[in-house]
């Protein structure tokens, strides 16, 4: 069986873990060995939280487990990632996909979880250049820049209506990839 890793990114507030969430709890209740899906959300993982090369040495332990699919999700963890996938491609294929939102959309994402969390939106940081940068440009001029091409583009609604779109095309694959 061929290795692989999925790479769920995007912005803040796009719905990420979510869909990888259920995602992984849909495969394990189907009857996937949990063991052979390894699951990383790293903006709530502190191995993947500190130095770069701690960071690297942690992403390198699952990169090379021996379980099937590596799934990880998170918006600060693509360099680590990279260099850990271009270092050594012989263990695992790495797919990409990217959520994207348009800045109105994810200035009523954010707004709603800072609400929800009781802290308070940085309007001054978060203008619509910024809001544009963070969430529609970033992460595919990243992967261009690195020339990472297995890469597919989602782009969330308000409503995370996207998220079944996204949630559908991982299971799938990943349902592909442990036959």
């Amino acid at each position: 069986m061929d290795r692989y890793a999925f790479l769920v990114t995007g912005s803040n507030c796009c719905g990420k873990t979510t869909l990888v969430k259920r995602v992984v709890d849909r495969l394990t209740a189907d009857g996937f060995d949990a063991r052979n899906i390894f699951s990383v959300r790293a903006d709530n993982d502190g191995r993947f939280k500190g130095k770069v090369p701690d960071q690297e040495k942690a992403l390198l332990e699952v990169w090379g487990s021996e379980a099937g699919v590596a799934i990880f999700e998170g918006t600060r963890i693509n360099n680590p990632l990279t260099r850990v996938a271009k270092a050594h491609p012989e263990i695992r294929q790495l797919e990409v996909l990217v959520v994207l939102q348009k800045p109105d959309v994810m200035r009523a994402h954010m707004e709603a979880r800072c609400a929800r969390k009781n802290k308070t939106f940085r309007k001054d940081y978060w203008s619509i250049r910024q809001l544009e940068y963070e969430g529609m440009r970033r992460y595919p001029n990243y992967f261009s820049k690195k020339r990472i091409t297995n890469v597919k583009l989602f782009t969330m609604d308000l409503e995370y209506r996207a998220s079944a779109e996204i949630e559908a095309h991982l299971e799938a694959r990943i349902r592909e990839v442990l036959r």
